[in-house]
C-alpha cells in the first residue's frame, strides 16, 4: 500500500511513498520497532536513511540503531505515518510548487546559517520555516549531516528532474560558503 506525500487521498497523485513495515520485537525494557522497509521510503523522498530515521528517533523520543534501522519502544504505525507525513510536509516538499523534488543546502548570511530547500522543477530557493520544535530539531538533523564532509545528497533517479537535479548538485557545496 502507498501513501501520498502530500497527506491526501487522490489515487492520481503522481507523488507517493510505501506504507511503512515495521516489526516489534522483544519485551518489558528491552523492546524495539524495526523499520523493514526505510530503504525504499527515503528513496522515495529522496532523503537519506540516517536524517528520516533520526527525525523519527528525535519525534517519538526513542533512540535509533542505524546498523538494524530501528527505534527503541513500541510505536503504533499510525503514529509513525504522522511523523513522516509531517517530514515530508515541512523538510521535503517545495513551499512553492508543493512537489518533493528539493534538495537542501546550506546558506550562511553574516554568520547565520539556514537550510535553503532547492526545488528541481520550479529553481525556487527558500528557508525552512520553524514551525514546531520537532522541525527545528529536523533542520538541526539536516544541517549536521550536510556539514560532514563525507556526506552527499544521493539523488534517486527518477525522483527528480535529472538534468536540474545534476547542476544543483554541481552548485551545492556546504563548505564553499563556511
Amino acid at each position: 500500500m502507498t501513501l501520498n506525500m502530500n497527506g491526501t487521498t487522490d489515487p492520481n497523485y503522481r507523488y507517493t511513498i510505501d506504507t511503512p513495515k515495521i516489526t516489534i520485537y522483544g519485551k518489558g525494557n528491552g523492546i524495539y520497532t524495526k523499520f523493514n522497509n526505510i530503504n525504499e521510503i527515503c528513496k522515495s523522498i529522496n532523503h537519506p536513511k540516517d536524517i528520516l530515521m533520526g527525525y523519527i528517533a528525535s519525534a517519538t523520543g526513542s533512540n535509533y540503531n542505524a546498523l538494524q534501522d530501528t527505534i527503541t519502544g513500541e510505536h503504533k504505525i499510525e503514529d509513525l505515518i504522522v511523523i513522516i507525513l509531517e517530514y515530508i510536509k515541512y523538510l521535503v516538499m517545495c513551499p512553492k510548487c508543493n512537489i518533493p523534488e528539493t534538495i537542501p543546502k546550506i546558506q550562511v548570511e553574516k554568520k547565520v546559517k539556514t537550510i535553503l530547500l532547492c526545488c528541481s522543477a520550479c529553481k525556487n530557493e527558500s528557508s525552512i520555516k520553524y514551525v514546531n520544535k520537532q522541525i527545528d530539531k529536523g533542520i538541526d538533523i539536516i544541517y549536521k549531516y550536510l556539514n560532514k564532509k563525507d556526506n552527499t545528497w544521493i539523488i534517486s533517479k527518477g525522483t527528480m528532474v535529472q538534468s536540474d537535479a545534476n547542476s544543483l548538485i554541481n552548485e551545492i557545496n556546504p563548505f564553499d560558503s563556511l
